[in-house]
Parts: C-alpha cells; structure tokens; sequence
C-alpha cells in the first residue's frame, strides 16, 4: 500500500489531502500543509524497501496476488465459504486501503472483480452459512501460499530476519527471478520469530503437508534464526506501520 500511495503523484496527492482533512476536521488548514505531508511520506519510501529499481518486484507481486485472491473468492462469499475467517479480516484493511488509491483502485477493478465485492462486503461482514471443506480450498490455497507466502513474503521475512541477526546495513533477496533490496526491519524479525512460535505449536497432519508441499515450512519450521531481544524503537517507525496508521 505504502509503495503505490506514495509513488505516484495522483495517489500521492489524494492521500496528502485526506490526511490533511482527517487532521483538520473542516477547520482551515494551514497553507501548503498538503504539500509538506507529501514532501515528507514520499521521502520515507526508502524504509519499505520502495524505489524505481524495487517498484517491479512490488508491483510484480501485487498483480500475482489479485488473481490469486480472484481465483480464491470464485463463488464464495468470503475465503474460505460464507462465512468470514480471520484471514478475511487479516486482508480486508489493506486491501481496503489500495482501493480507495487512485492506481492500485484501477488495478483491482479491472483485474479482480470478485474482490472489489469481497472487500465492499467486509465492510459489513457477516456470517451467512458454513464454511467450506479444507479439500474444497486446498487447490487455491496451494497456489497463493507457494507464490506468494512462501515465494515473496516468508523469503523476505527470512532474509531480513538473517540481515537483523547479521547486523547487516541492508537485506536483498530474489523474488519471482528478481532482486529486492532494503534496509533490514527489526521489528519485522520480531514478527517472523513470533510467526516461527506459533507455527511451532500447531499440531494438524493437513496443514503441515500443506505447508511443507507449498515451501512455507522451508521457512516456518524451527531453526536458526531469532529476533533482536530489544524493542524496535524509532525504527519500528521505518517500517510501513506507523505512518500508515496514521493515514487510515
């Protein structure tokens, strides 16, 4: 989200002013505000690993993920049947967020039709019957978590979370046949130690074949790597958490 908001200039503008009149609520704001919001996310796109030579590999996998969802939400009201999962609301507020932009918004209505209404509907989401069998998703599922979970996002998390323990100044690592480069993120390798614990304690003989044939357990079974024992600190403000918050 923080890469198409802040990179092009239409969604760049459209954020700046709605966060000016979130802030101002009406009242008159001072002039060039919008301009200074602007001028200060676009310069921190560096911290989520956003640039010209990284925005293929993000915009890549943005466009792999729309029609994996797609596929996935193909005659179902939600996820995983009719009714929502906590996968549902775990993608419901990014999702949300990139289509109210102006460019990833025009990606996802021509591309993705079944989510524009997934994500109209979890607006105001409810329970409307069973969910589906683990069988009746397997296919999809396998397809979104080998591309996507375990071919760009547990790879990063991986990575980065080698780059922390390293001490390393920067983290790089090949996604879908391309390179990806950013600076290492402490408070992401928390989050992947914490995403290794709880894989750690789920018992299920399905989701651990599914895991494994995916290549998500290559990452997620216990081994080597441990998040930094201290707090992220005003770094956790690189990452894309803090002042995204502050956007929605």
């Amino acid at each position: 989200m923080f890469h198409y908001r802040w990179s092009y200039p239409d969604d760049q503008e459209r954020a700046a002013r709605r966060i000016v009149e979130t802030l101002y609520e009406g009242a008159d704001a001072p002039e060039g505000i919008e301009e200074s919001v602007r001028t200060r996310m676009v310069a921190r796109l560096h911290h989520v690993g956003s640039s010209s030579e990284t925005a293929p590999v993000i915009e890549g996998s943005f466009t792999r993920l729309l029609a994996l969802l797609e596929q996935l939400l193909g005659g179902r009201t939600y996820l995983f049947g009719a009714r929502p999962s906590l996968a549902d609301f775990g993608l419901a507020g990014q999702l949300t967020q990139l289509l109210s932009d102006p460019t990833p918004g025009a990606m996802l209505k021509a591309q993705a039709p079944n989510l524009v209404r997934w994500i109209d509907r979890m607006e105001n989401p409810s329970a409307e019957g069973a969910f589906v069998t683990f069988d009746a998703v397997l296919g999809e599922l396998a397809d979104l978590l080998r591309a996507e979970v375990a071919g760009a996002y547990l790879a990063w998390m991986a990575a980065n979370a080698a780059a922390v323990e390293d001490d390393a100044q920067g983290v790089s690592v090949e996604i879908a046949g391309e390179t990806f480069t950013q600076k290492p993120q402490r408070y992401a390798a928390k989050a992947f130690a914490e995403l290794k614990r709880k894989r750690a304690q789920t018992a299920d003989d399905g989701l651990t074949a599914l895991l494994e044939e995916t290549g998500c357990d290559a990452y997620l079974a216990p081994s080597s790597i441990t998040a930094p024992e201290e707090e992220a600190g005003s770094e956790a403000e690189g990452d894309s958490g803090g002042d995204e918050a502050a956007e929605d």
